[in-house]
């Protein structure tokens, strides 16, 4: 979750008390992600054992709304005396964010966490929770820095670059002035903690046997390393050496090269670190390039994130696809790690975005009537049953209602998904392609006594036509069952929120 500013600064200030290490929240984030992105090994924080993700990720939401509620209440009784939590909170809202990989599990997980940290009840927490993914509020962030790329007709590629993801959005604008995606967005493990942690390991190496080279003198290297001001941050060329100032005058080692609390890293060494993120970003960024809506061609990549201010990793991309004629901007240079957080409040005002684009393709398990003449069915003879109208059927059939990468505002949809571009007509075909998504499920109690009975041969059933629903505008799904009731009324039950 990001914060605004005035809080963010107020907590790293330590006016709200003890601060969260940056290496514990960046791990919540590698921890909390699903098992789609390729996760890679970085150094655990200290934490209880006993304290799961959620527990975790409540106790975090729960201090920070504790001493946002006190700033709050405090700011506006210096202007009104009488001023109480009461009067605006039932029209508090709350808005999350999060990388693009993660998906509605995640989302249900962070809900779970809010509602324990005591930011809604679970009665209203579907309506006040909401949530945006960096991406996309990355997008707005850009857009109210450079007014200019409203007025843009090629594509914008967002790359958030933060502490450890870095996510991949891109756009387009539509006639209408708004934006919609033009390819499904991206996330990969690669930010600026992972170049740290490449850094500690050879810290690690390179000081085995120094009066230094123990766990806790790494680390501090790698803190000093790390910092806003540190070696990280200012490396720009690989042509000249940098220092890390990780102890005091009295530090000395020389038999390596340390003095003064300081040691020297050359240039060369020091783009090793970052090379592994450069590439990866790279490829990502052409990937997103190639796969592009109707080939809208990408104009600009808008760089944000704090990673993103590493003059290092710009000057790279910016050589890598000036050639290709495509520009790489920095919106706001100054402000760069803040981009998620401002972004998200301009998208719940705003919400430039109009369409998305379906990152997998959803439908339904199906039972289809037998058919001797179909070779698929007859392959399948032995898994027949009887339904209630007597007939014979073969179940696990996969019915695709909305095909992956289907650009959609509105649509029908059910609890399966796959992965590949055209889905199997069967499930037994791609068993691990098909993962359960949701339980959707509504009170259909009064529609009971109003069925009738129908008759096949010597066989008496009740058939009830249903509609799944889905909501596709914004970052989260809504799904509804939808039944037609006194045939001019549409009744909708609200059975499940997630993307």
């Amino acid at each position: 979750m990001k914060y605004p500013l005035r809080l963010k600064r107020l907590v790293k200030k330590g006016k709200f008390g003890a601060s969260f290490p940056g290496s514990l929240v960046n791990h919540f984030s590698h921890s909390s992600g699903p098992g789609s992105l390729n996760k890679k090994k970085i150094l655990r924080p200290v934490t209880d054992d006993f304290k799961t993700v959620v527990q975790v990720f409540a106790d975090f939401l729960q201090y920070l709304f504790k001493h946002a509620k006190e700033y709050i209440i405090e700011s506006e009784r210096k202007i009104n005396s009488t001023f109480t939590w009461s009067a605006i909170e039932k029209n508090t809202y709350f808005v999350l964010t999060h990388p693009n990989g993660w998906e509605g599990n995640q989302q249900s997980q962070m809900r779970e966490a809010a509602v324990a940290a005591g930011l809604a009840d679970s009665s209203t927490a579907a309506n006040r929770i909401i949530f945006v993914t960096e991406g996309e509020a990355s997008l707005h962030f850009c857009l109210d820095k450079n007014p200019k790329l409203h007025q843009e007709r090629g594509g914008l590629l967002v790359v958030d670059c933060g502490g450890g993801t870095i996510n991949l959005s891109a756009y387009s604008q539509t006639g209408k002035g708004g934006f919609e995606e033009i390819v499904s967005p991206d996330c990969l493990l690669q930010g600026s903690i992972f170049v740290t942690s490449r850094a500690r390991d050879y810290f690690k190496r390179r000081f085995k046997g120094s009066n230094f080279g123990s766990d806790a003198g790494v680390e501090a290297m790698a803190r000093a390393f790390d910092k806003p001001e540190g070696t990280k941050c200012i490396f720009d060329h690989p042509n000249k050496p940098y220092f890390v100032k990780f102890g005091g005058l009295r530090d000395k080692d020389s038999n390596y090269d340390i003095y003064g609390g300081r040691f020297k890293v050359e240039g060369a060494k020091m783009a090793e670190f970052f090379e592994p993120a450069v590439k990866d970003i790279i490829d990502r960024i052409i990937k997103q390039c190639r796969n592009t809506k109707d080939g809208v061609s990408i104009k600009y990549v808008l760089l944000v994130g704090g990673f993103g201010r590493s003059q290092y990793l710009y000057a790279k991309l910016s050589d890598y696809f000036k050639p290709r004629d495509i520009v790489v901007l920095r919106p706001d240079i100054t402000q760069q790690n803040k981009a998620v957080a401002d972004g998200a409040i301009s998208w719940y005002l705003c919400r430039y975005v109009s369409a998305r684009i379906a990152k997998y393709s959803y439908g339904v398990s199906v039972e289809q009537e037998f058919d001797p003449t179909n070779p698929e069915h007859v392959s399948r003879e032995s898994t027949k049953l009887t339904c209630a109208n007597g007939k014979f059927c073969i179940p696990g059939g996969f019915l695709t209602i909305m095909k992956r990468v289907c650009f959609a505002l509105f649509c029908f949809l059910s609890c399966y998904r796959c992965q590949s571009g055209d889905s199997p007509k069967w499930i037994d075909l791609e068993p691990n392609s098909f993962h359960d998504l949701c339980a959707i499920g509504a009170d259909l109690i009064d529609m009971k006594m109003n069925m009738k009975p129908q008759n096949s041969g010597s066989k008496q059933f009740y058939e009830l036509n249903l509609d799944l629903v889905i909501l596709f505008g914004s970052t989260e799904l809504e799904a509804y069952v939808a039944w037609k009731e006194d045939v001019s009324i549409c009744h909708f039950h609200q059975a499940w929120q997630s993307r």
